[in-house]
């Protein structure tokens, strides 16, 4: 998952590459000579994020390339004790936690463990599974969206690296989208741009201030992400938490008078997989899950692919000239 803080400040913009639907010089032409400006074509992307859609060389993407030693020295993760289940590198199971221990070296316990059982590779990984997703209750117990994140973990266990999507995750984005009533949310600046640069007069947008809704997202506003108190235990601070990449479409924009009606579309990608500044961070690793899928995901022996995460949802907004 992206862990750098990621809204319109911080970002810059690449230069819009959509070209279809664009007026051809003789239709702007004939719109100049009548005095008709040149609409915005729709759709139109007006927002992109500088760090790229479909991004699998980002640094928390990588998988399998790490080894016992690294593991230990650099990172501080014992793998012979990241789980409470197996040994992932002995494959000897673990003695299940007693409700008490003896701590007193004169006090011995009356009945004779059992040897534990060893288990094949395959069956070493899917009890840390298990962990993973017992561990994860921690951050998604409540709330509807509180299930996804076991979906997910199993998306990794099947290991196709192919990337997810979920209706539930499309809903908490719209849901994210239309809450956020500040002044640095996205829907607010490109309500700001409209009733500031539409044409009442001709009933439409103008195609020369398309850029200005780059300006005012990259510069005024805060991207969509999970960072709210509640969603650190719906489950939704870990499933997406902050967000990769983001574009931003504007469908439609219909001008009558001095009112207005679009709709616009976000698209956000974010990365489930965790790269070594996630792990290194101190708040980070004291949380074993971390530590756990970090193992899962770096190691050489298991190489567990992280995956895309995609997120769509269509807001309709509207108002007035000069709001």
């Amino acid at each position: 998952m992206g862990r750098d803080e990621i809204d319109g400040i911080k970002q810059g913009h690449y230069k819009d590459k959509i070209t279809a639907g664009t007026p051809s010089c003789s239709h702007v032409q004939g719109a100049l000579l009548n005095g008709r400006p040149a609409p915005l074509p729709f759709p139109a992307l007006i927002y992109q994020t500088v760090r790229q859609m479909d991004d699998y060389h980002a640094k928390d993407m990588h998988y399998g390339d790490l080894d016992v030693l690294t593991l230990r020295n650099v990172f501080r993760i014992d793998v012979d004790e990241v789980s409470m289940k197996v040994n992932p590198r002995t494959l000897k199971v673990k003695e299940p936690v007693a409700p008490f221990a003896f701590s007193l070296s004169h006090v011995r316990p009356k009945f004779q463990l059992k040897p534990r059982p060893l288990v094949n590779s395959n069956e070493a990984a899917a009890l840390i599974f298990d962990e993973f997703r017992e561990l994860a209750k921690l951050f998604a117990f409540q709330g509807e969206y509180r299930y996804v994140i076991a979906e997910m973990i199993s998306h990794m266990q099947g290991n196709s690296g192919k990337p997810f999507s979920s209706l539930l995750l499309d809903k908490a984005l719209k849901e994210q989208i239309l809450n956020d009533r500040t002044q640095q949310s996205t829907v607010m600046r490109i309500k700001r741009v409209i009733s500031l640069y539409m044409s009442s007069e001709y009933s439409l947008y103008p195609l020369k201030y398309k850029d200005k809704f780059k300006e005012e997202i990259g510069k005024r506003s805060i991207l969509p992400k999970f960072n709210r108190l509640n969603d650190f235990t719906n489950g939704l601070v870990i499933t997406v938490h902050d967000i990769w990449a983001t574009h931003i479409t504007l469908q439609s924009l219909e001008v009558k008078g001095d009112s207005y009606r679009a709709k616009v579309h976000y698209r956000v990608q974010d990365h489930f997989g965790l790269d070594e500044a996630d792990v290194q961070n101190e708040l980070f690793r004291r949380f074993r899950i971390f530590r756990l899928w970090f193992v899962l995901q770096r190691w050489q022996k298991y190489g567990f692919r992280p995956f895309i995460t995609e997120m769509n949802a269509t807001v309709e907004i509207s108002g007035r000239r000069g709001e």
